[in-house]
């Protein structure tokens, strides 16, 4: 009786501990990404503009500059949607180029303790 007891009561917990998310894992949707560069004829600035939607708690972009990666955590709406004016993805010091190039970003989105990470790349850029 009392190993019948003990294995109801581990069931019990079981059960009742287990992922929940694993049906509803958690989503990030970009709707638009716009990416922007400016410069002050000395310094090379890239930016996005980012809109979406998640499912999740948080949603970060990462950026980086002078070797520093930080992330910025992008505001969301009571649906989960967000937008932002513009993020700062990274900047140069050195000397500004005339030719393309491309930049990535990564986008996280933090449910509990899931993570969902997507890269997101600029295409051709120019200063």
């Amino acid at each position: 009786m009392k190993k019948l007891l003990l294995l109801l009561i581990i069931l019990t917990v079981f059960f009742s501990c287990t992922n929940k998310t694993a049906s509803n894992p958690p989503t990030l949707n970009i709707t638009s990404a716009k990416w922007i560069t400016t410069t002050d004829h000395r310094f090379g600035f890239v930016e996005v503009i980012l809109s979406g939607y998640s499912n999740t708690d948080s949603v970060t972009v990462e950026n980086y500059g002078d070797g520093l990666i930080s992330n910025m955590k992008l505001p969301m709406d009571a649906n989960h949607r967000f937008y932002n004016d513009t993020i700062p993805i990274s900047f140069t010091a050195d000397t500004i180029g005339a030719g393309y190039f491309t930049k990535s970003t990564i986008v996280l989105a933090y449910n509990n303790s899931q993570i969902f990470a997507d890269t997101l790349y600029s295409g051709k850029l120019h200063y």
